[in-house]
């Protein structure tokens, strides 16, 4: 956007001074002065203004370079996000299918019979509790 209008004003200005330098021939010595001072800052602002032109599109360039680094390094950090989330989904079914399956599988191998499997692992693996003495004064 603002290269374009630079560059309209940088067009338009080389057009005036195209216009003054054929139209500048005449013999009067201060006017031809007074012409080619004008002339001479005309010419100075048309290089300044091609400059700033210059300048806009190594700018954009470099803005064009960033955004799609930024938009590259963000596609690969949603892509790194989806895939831990697949494998919080793979493990969390992975799990529940284990779970189901070595449940059905210990039903299988031994059968529960009033209660007495499931207070087995009572006698299987106590917890001793150790006794605190109280102490007289």
């Amino acid at each position: 956007m603002a290269v374009a209008a630079l560059a309209q004003k940088h067009d338009e200005l080389q057009q005036q001074l195209q216009q003054k330098r054929s139209g500048a021939k005449t013999d009067e010595a201060p006017d031809a002065a007074a012409a080619l001072l004008h002339l001479s800052k005309s010419t100075k602002t048309l290089v300044e203004y091609g400059k700033r032109i210059q300048e806009e599109r190594e700018l954009s360039e470099i803005y064009h370079e960033w955004v799609a680094l930024v938009d590259s390094r963000l596609r690969s950090s949603l892509y790194g996000v989806l895939q831990c989330a697949l494998w919080i989904l793979l493990i969390c079914l992975g799990s529940l299918t284990g779970t189901h399956y070595i449940g059905r599988l210990s039903k299988k191998l031994a059968p529960e019979k009033n209660g007495i499997s499931s207070r087995c692992w009572c006698r299987r693996a106590p917890i001793r509790i150790p006794r605190l003495k109280q102490f007289k004064r």
